[in-house]
């Protein structure tokens, strides 16, 4: 049985990456005592999927997990489990029962909203945000496996504007960026073209947006 997964990772996770926050939820699920389902072959591996990779540094109140049990059990009992064993940082909010032989779980993401808080005050903020968006294109490098390409990224941020202060008076910005394999917008690519330090920044993924589910097709 296949079982889609809500969690949040907080400030106590706030710096471990995405292979380790991988083996915590393993370790978690160990802790549960629940039946994980295995892949076969010689170097057998738990059937986790995580939704989209958050960067190191990033907090989240919206991941998603797919995880395959080799028993069949209700999903409330299977959250109930989650949260008694969960470790500081993570927070489990709901567990379903999916079909199995679907999409796989990474290619349903299209999009993301962060929020960025600021530690140093900036000025002009909105200023820079309005020239921001109003640019056609702004071209920047990605370098993987040794091979460097150009890519628009205001093709790829949906929506950038400021937000009002948080409690302490910092200022805040709301990042709606694509996702996905070929087509990613990261946070910290927006803030530099806005002439922010990255590392003087909190940065908060609140929401993840899927593909809407096919409409299944009607026999006239």
């Amino acid at each position: 049985m296949r079982y889609r997964i809500r969690f949040s990772k907080t400030d106590a996770m706030r710096f471990t990456g995405n292979l380790d926050l991988h083996s915590t939820l393993e370790r978690t699920m160990r802790r549960a005592n629940l039946p994980l389902a295995y892949s076969e072959g010689f170097n057998p591996h738990p059937k986790l999927v995580l939704a989209d990779a958050l960067s190191l540094g990033i907090t989240s109140d919206d991941e998603w997990l797919d995880c395959v049990m080799k028993e069949d059990f209700p999903a409330d009992d299977l959250l109930a489990a989650l949260r008694a064993a969960a470790p500081p940082g993570i927070l489990f909010h709901s567990a379903d029962v999916v079909e199995n032989g679907g999409e796989k779980l990474p290619n349903l993401v299209q999009a993301a909203r962060f929020t960025a808080t600021l530690l140093d005050p900036a000025e002009d903020l909105e200023q820079r945000v309005a020239d921001f968006l109003a640019q056609p294109e702004i071209l920047r490098e990605k370098t993987r496996k040794g091979r460097t390409r150009t890519y628009d990224l205001r093709a790829l941020v949906f929506g950038l504007a400021v937000l009002p202060p948080d409690e302490r008076g910092r200022q805040r910005l709301e990042l709606h960026l694509s996702q996905g394999e070929g087509r990613t917008a990261r946070p910290d690519d927006v803030l530099t073209v806005l002439g922010l330090d990255p590392l003087r920044a909190l940065l908060h993924r609140t929401a993840l947006e899927f593909k809407p589910a096919p409409t299944p097709e009607t026999t006239p």
